[in-house]
């Protein structure tokens, strides 16, 4: 019987390295599970538009000898593997959280496909403590406040309910670390003010996302007023987004492994 196929889907990215940490990614899970057919799929809309207008014929760039992945959506590559005759499909939300393109994403059909999910890594508040032990040993020592950067929801806020909890969970149990998200609660006052009377001498940015793209250069770090490095006013680095945190990705190796099992046995 044929193997359970595993998708990927994630935003994507016109940022030149970053394609190349979506690259590093795809290695990573095809190294891990050799047996099984990895794709890959966007789901921005607006991404998928944006690299086909500036030319870019595929997610990232494949190593040699393999075909590239075709920059397109869910619903085209729902319908290619419904035609090859796949049916089981472990769908890989490479996301840290819940938005409106992962709701989309469980509510969208596949005709001819049965799904199982690998949910972001914050698809439950529950999870928080396990995303906060995988960014734990970046965190600066004395002299150094820790902001965590979360994208959030522009207009979904109660999708943010994980962020809050997130940062009640790191104000309990780590000294000098914070919470803020670019888009909806808990926003970056309480976080800002907190690492102005911290003390500290430097930042230390961690990013809550896949990769490093427009966000980290363009609101974070940027050399303008409104730039969260410039509103702390201390000296800033950023760390490792989860494409370069081994823990952090073991946990979406670890999701799709149980997904995996779900299916029966003799397709594994």
């Amino acid at each position: 019987m044929k193997k359970p196929v595993i998708v990927v889907a994630h935003n994507g990215t016109a940022d030149v390295p970053a394609r190349y940490e979506l690259a590093n990614i795809d290695a990573l899970v095809r190294t891990r599970f050799p047996a099984h057919e990895v794709r890959w799929a966007l789901t921005s809309p607006w991404m998928i538009g944006n690299l086909k207008k500036r030319e870019f014929a595929d997610i990232f760039p494949p190593p040699p000898g393999r075909n590239p992945e075709t920059v397109q959506g869910l619903p085209d590559l729902y319908a290619e593997l419904a035609a090859a005759g796949k049916r089981d499909v472990v769908v890989v939300l490479l996301m840290i959280h819940e938005c409106g393109a992962s709701l989309d994403i469980y509510a969208l059909p596949a005709p001819g496909l049965n799904l199982r999910f690998v949910k972001p890594l914050m698809s439950h508040e529950h999870n928080v403590d396990t995303l906060a032990a995988a960014v734990a040993p970046q965190f600066g020592g004395a002299g150094t406040v820790n902001v965590l950067v979360g994208h959030g929801n522009l207009k979904q806020f109660d999708l943010n309910d994980s962020f809050e909890f997130l940062a009640e969970y790191v104000k309990q149990r780590y000294d000098n670390v914070f919470v803020g998200t670019l888009h909806g609660p808990p926003g970056t006052e309480a976080a800002f003010a907190a690492a102005r009377a911290s003390g500290a001498t430097e930042t230390l940015f961690l990013p809550l996302m896949i990769i490093d793209g427009g966000h980290i250069t363009s609101d974070i770090m940027a050399d303008t007023p409104e730039s969260w490095k410039n509103q702390i006013g201390l000296p800033a680095r950023v760390g490792d987004s989860f494409s370069r945190n081994d823990k952090g990705m073991q946990l979406y190796l670890t999701g799709i492994s149980k997904q995996l099992a779900r299916f029966p046995a003799d397709k594994l």
